[in-house]
């Protein structure tokens, strides 16, 4: 069983604080120009409020705020959190380590949730060197995490039930079976971006294609590709799920008819990998005749003239290509099933 200490405090209504942690902008010292919100805290705090009532959510966004440990400190008195969930790349992780330890310092009792592409890949290494951290959610969290929520809700104190969870036992760090993945991405609910203080995002000047307030959006999840630099097999295991195109339009609606948001980042590993579906939600986009600017990412031999010149026409701007590598011998080696021509061919 888990220590029962940890969740005395946790209350019929939970207020879940996210914390987005320094990640090159730690103290405001190096300011890249941009920041874009983490998409994941709006999906797991949408999910969540779907099945479980009661719950708050708040985000302190450390890396686009530019905040010291102070400063954190300080806004996590303010919050007064019942539970805190951080999100863990792996070049932020000695932030997320001490982060957790200022947490701890204030509410020895409030469980900290880690998740992200470093826990995921190393669940039992993350608990071993972030001792304050009580739980990961492993993979793809919007299930694992409110299975988590409502168990500690109804105080439960064994976890072991939970798909894709990492925990202690006392001293013991245990990792639960996997999780299958959501197969109905249409059923995950839109991302719940009014829990964001959008004010403080922006494209970063590389991804900036219009004057407008930006977005991230993702329209799939997913790689069929096993190119060994990409951590995104880790998290999706090789396979592709697409939402439908009704769906992805309903959100970009709701982005510029609610917030006022009119450029977006298609976050999509390949947005283009299947040129059908690409086209669908293109002219779905011209038949509505939605005003939006937009940058998405291909890959070489992933685009061809029809293509683009139905995606421009639909507001795209720009094309981050994965090229890589000029030479075909690194390429090969990166396993990435590409050619110098093809990427030639693309640009």
């Amino acid at each position: 069983m888990a220590s029962e200490a940890l969740f005395d405090q946790i209350k019929v209504n939970m207020k879940i604080l996210f914390i987005n942690p320094p990640y090159t902008n730690f103290e405001g010292m190096k300011e890249s120009g941009g920041h874009l919100l983490p998409l994941s805290f709006g999906y797991l705090a949408s999910y969540a409020k779907k099945q479980i009532p009661g719950l708050e959510f708040e985000v302190l966004d450390c890396e686009a705020e530019g905040l010291n440990y102070q400063q954190i400190e300080e806004r996590a008195k303010n919050a007064k959190p019942d539970m805190v969930g951080i999100i863990a790349p792996t070049p932020s992780m000695k932030h997320v380590y001490k982060i957790a330890e200022i947490i701890k310092e204030i509410y020895p009792n409030t469980p900290i949730i880690v998740g992200g592409i470093h826990a995921t890949a190393l669940p039992k290494r993350t608990m071993e060197e972030g001792k304050k951290i009580d739980f990961i959610v492993i993979g793809e969290g919007e299930a694992t995490f409110a299975e988590l929520l409502q168990a500690l809700k109804n105080d439960q104190k064994d976890f072991s039930n939970i798909a894709g969870l990492c925990w202690r036992e006392k001293s013991k760090i245990i990792i639960n079976q996997s999780r299958e993945l959501i197969k109905d991405l249409d059923e995950i609910p839109l991302p719940a971006r009014d829990i964001f203080n959008l004010k403080l995002y922006r494209s970063a000047p590389t991804k900036i294609v219009s004057e407008e307030n930006a977005t991230p959006i993702i329209t799939s999840r997913g790689c069929p590709f096993d190119c060994s630099h990409c951590p995104s097999k880790i998290v999706w295991r090789g396979c592709v799920r697409y939402r439908s195109a009704d769906n992805v339009i309903a959100e970009i609606e709701e982005c510029v008819d609610r917030y006022n948001l009119r450029e977006f980042n298609f976050y999509d590993d390949i947005f283009t990998i299947n040129k059908d579906r690409a086209i669908e939600i293109c002219n779905k986009i011209i038949e509505k005749k939605l005003r939006i600017y937009w940058i998405c990412f291909a890959r070489a031999g992933a685009i061809d003239d029809e293509l683009a010149q139905i995606m421009k026409k639909a507001g795209c701007r720009k094309i981050s290509f994965g090229l890589e590598s000029g030479n075909q011998n690194i390429l090969n080696l990166m396993g990435k099933r590409a050619t110098v021509e093809k990427g030639r061919e693309s640009v």
